[in-house]
């Protein structure tokens, strides 16, 4: 009776244990990355939206910039150029532009971000 050789490598659909640590160190990369990236957020005081945009970008820890654009001309006009419906909030993430708050938007776009900067 053949039996199998103990070297023959058994097919589990896996990652091998070096892919497994390389994906978790790559992970742990992107995310102090993502923490890095610059985040500028035209925003108003009244605004809920921008206001829960603010607690959330603090709450995770990420770098960011609130300008008010009714404090500062020159911040509205820039949010203007960025976004020609003149809604906030409006989000510069390192040269990617956002209109509205979506957890899920504002990470994806830091993760790509973040993905970019540290290459292949």
């Amino acid at each position: 009776m053949a039996g199998r050789s103990s070297a023959t490598p058994v097919a589990t659909g896996e990652p091998a244990s070096d892919d497994r640590q390389h994906l978790r160190e790559r992970e742990i990369a992107i995310q102090a990355e993502m923490q890095r990236i610059p985040i500028k957020i035209y925003v108003t005081q009244w605004c809920p939206h921008c206001q829960r945009a603010r607690v959330w970008l603090a709450a995770n820890r990420y770098s960011f910039t609130a300008i008010d654009v009714e404090a500062d001309a020159a911040a509205r006009r820039t949010r203007d150029t960025l976004n020609s419906g003149h809604s906030v909030p409006t989000f510069d993430i390192d040269g990617v532009v956002l209109v509205g708050f979506s957890e899920g938007s504002v990470e994806r776009v830091l993760r790509e971000q973040a993905t970019r900067r540290l290459g292949p």
